[in-house]
């Protein structure tokens, strides 16, 4: 009886308070747009995108109209999930995910609106209950973890939290705050009259206030992007603890030889060598980092030069120690930085096969994942004590290995 209360007064609303007209449209813009045929890429793709974002977007207002109606909900939620698969066609996978999540919201929401009102209390109840839980799972799990938890987040709330991104949120300052990680970028340009030509590119950059910035300078905005752009690093720059082998360790002590690039002094060799933990997935979103870069960010001063490489650098910015504090060292302190080698890639994103000076065939890279080290020379332990924990030049074998001219103390 209510229901058809709903329905009979929403046949009398105006035109902009009638959710129906809304959901005419997005139920046409649907059949438009899984109907018509397209290739991803192709021309008729991205007029395929037009009444696709229409449609969604007057289902959306149908629903804002009339929130409460169960006929509404359910043929929103029909005309997105249509539409999503519209967006399956031409590859826009995070349009489809959202289209979905939102297909399935609004069923599920049509059905408790068919529900009593007892019934639908008890049941968003219920939801509240088991969302705080998860959180509490999320919360308890870092070590020492109590066994209820563990088995509660393992073999239940584990695919909801991760869906939600709710797990990373509560870990990321328990039980210690970790490093963080950034991305040096050093792309090197067609040489001009000889001269070789460079640029610096950093993920995230900052400004001398500590503000984001974009690599050319201006200020981001929103902040959503500077988000974006820490996750890149933080996951393009997750490295593993595999040990190197003996080959690798050869190879890299001759490179201390041949290149004049040392192993760090306090750090063993265990910890100077670190691949990335997913391999595969991380050549592939360096190779398309790459070729954005190579796009985006042409010659300053002479844009028709050509991109010859790009050296990528998986830099971890530790975190002071409580003994570094008490002998008032920076917390931005040069030396904290640890930049691992991740290869050099072509304008096209692929990596380039590395060649030793004079070698007639291309060999495994020596310094392929290995830390290229920021060190303090020239001054000892207890010379430190004495004279300050920043005392002593800094030796950025960054420049180096990047075979470009130091211009201050990191890039």
């Amino acid at each position: 009886m209510e229901s058809r209360e709903r329905d009979q007064d929403l046949a009398s609303a105006s035109p902009l308070t009638n959710p129906r007209p809304f959901l005419l449209a997005s139920l046409i813009a649907a059949v438009v747009g899984v109907s018509m045929p397209a290739a991803p890429g192709s021309v008729l793709s991205g007029i395929m995108v037009g009444p696709l974002v229409l449609g969604s977007l007057s289902a959306g207002g149908a629903v804002a109209i009339a929130p409460r109606c169960p006929t509404v909900l359910g043929l929103a939620g029909v005309a997105v999930l249509a539409m999503s698969f519209g967006f399956v066609r031409i590859e826009w996978d995070s349009a489809v995910l959202l289209l979905r999540i939102l297909a399935v919201a609004a069923g599920v929401a049509a059905v408790v609106e068919c529900w009593p009102r007892r019934v639908q209390r008890a049941f968003v109840s219920i939801l509240i209950v088991l969302h705080f839980g998860g959180i509490f799972t999320a919360v308890t799990t870092t070590p020492p973890t109590p066994w209820l938890t563990s088995q509660l987040w393992t073999y239940f709330y584990r695919p909801y939290l991760q869906f939600m991104y709710l797990n990373n949120n509560y870990h990321f300052y328990a039980p210690e705050p970790g490093p963080t990680t950034l991305l040096w970028f050093c792309i090197e340009y067609q040489p001009n009259a000889g001269a070789k030509k460079w640029r610096w590119v950093k993920v995230p950059a900052f400004d001398e206030r500590g503000r984001p910035i974009r690599p050319d300078g201006s200020r981001l905005w929103p902040n959503l992007e500077y988000v974006r752009r820490t996750s890149l690093a933080e996951n393009v720059g997750s490295l593993g603890d595999a040990p190197p082998d003996l080959a690798m360790e050869r190879r890299r002590l001759q490179a201390v030889r041949t290149r004049h690039i040392p192993m760090h002094p306090d750090m063993t060799t265990e910890e100077q060598f670190r691949p990335p933990e997913a391999m595969e997935q991380v050549n592939v979103w360096l190779s398309s980092c790459v070729r954005h870069l190579a796009y985006t960010y042409p010659h300053a001063t002479k844009p028709q030069q050509q991109v010859m490489g790009i050296k990528v650098y998986a830099v971890i910015h530790s975190t002071l120690e409580p003994q570094q504090v008490a002998l008032g060292m920076n917390p931005d302190d040069p030396t904290m930085y640890y930049p691992y080698y991740l290869g050099e890639y072509d304008k096209g994103g692929t990596l380039k096969p590395y060649t030793d000076a004079g070698a007639t065939r291309p060999r495994p890279d020596p310094l392929l994942y290995w830390l290229i080290p920021i060190v303090r020379e020239s001054i000892g332990p207890a010379d430190r004590q004495v004279q300050g924990a920043e005392s002593g030049r800094i030796k950025n074998y960054v420049y180096r290995h990047a075979g470009v001219a130091d211009r201050g103390e990191l890039p």
